[in-house]
């Protein structure tokens, strides 16, 4: 069953914990691209899920006049039907949603996934300005560390606006004096500051925010819902990837800089080594790869806070020693470093000889990587990966803007 809606339902309730993708660097990156190409396509996103769904929340797809598609709304007959969607919304020129019901029976589309999912399809026309302006802003934004919020009206005009602290909105689509009265006073600081009832906030009567039982923290990484006469805008937080320092540029760092790169992490790449430490073996995306004197003063100056993970691969157990106790003065969020139990062992003995408590020996993850089997550098950087992702998933998701909690309707 496909409904064509016009409007997006809210619910009043809100599942403790929900998923929504969030917007990748990677994403944003190749909707440049395809501005750059100068050939109108079209913007596929989740806006809403009830139930069971291939994906949730902020997916995204993007679609061309020839039906060619980059990234994944979860494949299959919604995808297709997705597909067929975008090339009519790029033949109108205007923004189509549609309801999918993927409920076995009661689904033509012949899924058994027993949820629904609406989809909202915009045009982007490189021809006009304002898109590469916004992505482009939007690039710059990750580029810098910084955050901000996403704002896509949900209407058949559509429109999109990007929101940063201490900067005017910069999008696409026009706005009436009623929607610029309610977005323009909204910065991110206030955003991020809103007290644990919502009812005590002044912007109550404008932000539909259940998420009363989450502290302020959480909260402020959790998609809002605006309504605003007839509009309706989805407001997604936007944060830069999780960053990712991986000491020692052996087999294994290789293997697991380039995966984690393409997985959404910030990598930089630390070795002593300048045969190991090339760029030519660490090509782009990953970020950063520094030749150091030695590892005597690997992390000094660098940027280690609870959004980071540090990994730990050198090529001998001195050099992990050394990077290991200059790990536990940062407040790097994760800290993993390769070996047996008897290293780990062997480790926490000396870490405890001098003075480290057992809170800082709890910090440290090893061995490793998610028990898979791996035996060759690409498994064993799977299986690494693998643990990085699920920690990102759980310890940052509300830091980082990994699967929030939306306002919209209930999983």
């Amino acid at each position: 069953m496909i409904i064509v809606t016009s409007h997006f339902q809210v619910a009043d309730k809100l599942a403790p914990r929900m998923k929504m993708s969030r917007f990748t660097a990677a994403l944003g990156r190749d909707i440049l691209q395809w501005l750059a190409a100068g050939e109108p396509f079209a913007l596929a996103m989740i806006v809403d899920h009830q139930g069971s769904a291939p994906r949730h929340r902020g997916s995204r797809m993007l679609v061309n006049q020839r039906g060619e598609s980059r990234h994944s709304l979860g494949g299959g007959a919604l995808e297709a039907e997705t597909i067929r969607l975008a090339r009519r919304a790029l033949a109108s020129g205007e923004t189509l949603t549609r309801r999918f019901v993927l409920k076995g029976a009661q689904s033509p589309l012949g899924m058994l996934c027993g949820g629904e999912v609406e989809v909202l399809v915009q045009p982007l026309d490189p021809a006009i300005p304002g898109w590469s302006q916004l992505y482009g802003a939007l690039a710059e934004l990750f580029a810098s560390r910084q955050q901000g919020w996403l704002i896509t009206r949900l209407r058949s005009d559509g429109g999109q606006w990007l929101l940063r602290e201490g900067a005017s909105l910069t999008g696409v689509g026009h706005l009436t004096a009623e929607e610029m009265k309610l977005l323009t006073p909204l910065p991110t600081k206030l955003l991020s500051n809103l007290p644990t009832n919502p009812l005590d906030s002044p912007l109550s009567q404008l932000v539909k925010h259940p998420d009363s039982h989450l502290d302020a923290s959480s909260r402020r990484h959790r998609p809002l819902y605006l309504p605003a006469g007839a509009s309706r805008f989805l407001c997604e937080p936007l944060s830069p990837p999780a960053m990712l320092t991986i000491c020692g540029a052996g087999h294994v760092g290789q293997q697991l800089a380039l995966l984690a790169s393409q997985a959404d992490f910030q990598v930089r790449v630390l070795d002593d080594r300048p045969a190991f430490a090339r760029r030519e073996r660490f090509p782009a995306p990953v970020e950063e790869v520094l030749t150091l004197a030695s590892y005597d003063q690997a992390l000094t100056g660098r940027t280690l806070d609870g959004h980071s993970l540090l990994v730990i691969l050198t090529q001998d157990h001195a050099s992990d020693w050394r990077i290991l106790r200059q790990a536990l003065g940062t407040a790097a969020g994760y800290i993993g470093m390769i070996g047996s139990l008897r290293k780990r062992d062997t480790l926490h003995a000396r870490l405890r000889a001098e003075g480290f408590s057992a809170a800082d020996l709890e910090r440290v993850r090893c061995p490793i990587g998610l028990a898979i089997g791996a035996e060759t550098p690409l498994e064993i950087a799977v299986s690494i990966l693998a643990e990085l992702i699920q920690f990102r998933a759980t310890h940052l998701a509300d830091s980082s803007g990994v699967s929030p909690s939306s306002g919209l309707s209930p999983h």
